[in-house]
């Protein structure tokens, strides 16, 4: 189940499969409504209500990268409906993220592509 492509229906509603990019939008929605009062949301985030988009676009970097590195990111979601009767698409309605390879580092991080002043002298810190 691991490999794109693969799915498993859990009732006649659900289904669990492997997250694509095409889901970003979706399960940056399930996570901004799943972890209102998750601790390290309110850690990282914690102007996410002055500034929603910024708290969506990191967010959604954030899974993007993720998905990037299959070799240590297993991200799966499972498919519903959003609860509207007229809709028929399956759209994901909740999500799960495996660190897979916790000794493998992981790559490129967005945070790195926010602009800041320390920026230049942060990178050249680290090579």
């Amino acid at each position: 189940m691991a490999g794109e492509g693969k799915s498993l229906r859990v009732s006649p509603d659900y289904t669990i499969r492997a997250a694509t990019k095409d889901d970003l939008d979706d399960i940056t929605h399930v996570h901004k409504v799943g972890f209102v009062v998750e601790p390290e949301a309110l850690y990282r985030y914690p102007l996410r209500n002055e500034y929603p988009e910024d708290y969506f676009k990191w967010t959604r970097k954030e899974y993007e990268y993720m998905l990037e590195q299959p070799e240590k990111f297993v991200v799966h979601v499972i498919d519903g409906s959003s609860g509207d009767q007229n809709e028929k698409a399956k759209k994901p309605v909740a999500l799960a993220v495996w660190n897979v390879a916790v000794e493998i580092k992981a790559g490129f991080s967005g945070i790195r592509a926010r602009p800041s002043p320390q920026a230049s002298s942060f990178e050249s810190d680290m090579h």
